[in-house]
């Protein structure tokens, strides 16, 4: 990792705004719609081209690719493992119930950018996420990953700016089984520490993969505050206490 002693070094948060065209894409990709994967491609790197030249434009050090071909920061993740299935039952986040206000507030601002309530509702489907089903596996073959640093990697070039570092960002194990959950009487895990620890091993080839190809490895893990709002709500401190421990 790269260290300036003149000055802080700047990046950005990880993921950065889609495109109308390539949310559209992704929408039908999530869906489960055939889109042409070549034109889906072409998309990807000039988006990212585009947000790479804004982030040298900015005078970012460390730059990212914005997480473009994902449809999510942590759920991403159900598109390059097996074992996913149906739908997780995850609970809402508890300021909702404290402040509706706050909660209507948010569903009017959501309600617009749909447009209509047909378009709500499929935005709305985009959250109901999978549950670990069997056990999850990583693709050995890593055929996703791949695909998005080589975008990355051409979209660099493309831009010819020379940044200090580049970094790709990755879900922890910890938010993936807490967005991901685990099935109930799971076949394979008898409790969530067995579930989070196969995702560690599992995710691990994903981490190995990026810092083999020259970036900065960014691990997100909201979890390790966020359940607190959510899976933890109604339940002890000392649980979610817990919890945080076996994430990190």
């Amino acid at each position: 990792m790269v260290t300036n002693s003149e000055r802080i070094l700047t990046t950005q948060l990880g993921s950065l705004p889609r495109s109308d065209t390539l949310l559209a894409m992704l929408m039908r990709i999530e869906k489960g719609e055939d889109i042409d994967r070549a034109a889906f491609r072409r998309q990807v790197e000039g988006d990212m081209t585009e947000v790479i030249s804004k982030q040298a434009e900015a005078g970012i050090d460390i730059a990212g690719d914005g997480e473009l071909p994902r449809i999510g920061f942590s759920y991403y993740v159900k598109d390059r493992m097996s074992g996913f299935g149906g739908v997780s039952k995850r609970g809402t986040v508890s300021d909702f119930a404290k402040f509706p206000g706050y909660a209507a507030l948010k569903m009017a601002a959501v309600k617009a950018s749909a447009g209509n309530d047909t378009e709500l509702e499929e935005s709305a489907s985009l959250y109901e996420m999978p549950e670990a089903q069997q056990e999850v596996r990583y693709d050995t073959e890593l055929k996703v990953v791949k695909e998005e640093l080589d975008i990355f990697s051409s979209a660099l070039d493309s831009t010819g700016h020379e940044f200090s570092r580049t970094f790709i960002s990755a879900a922890s194990p910890g938010i993936v089984s807490t967005t991901l959950l685990r099935k109930a009487a799971h076949p394979a895990y008898k409790d969530d520490r067995d579930y989070v620890m196969a995702l560690a091993k599992e995710l691990k080839l994903e981490y190995d993969y990026v810092v083999s190809r020259g970036h900065d490895l960014q691990i997100d893990a909201p979890d390790l505050a966020m359940e607190r709002q959510i899976m933890f709500s109604d339940r002890p401190l000392g649980e979610f206490l817990a919890r945080v421990e076996l994430h990190i």
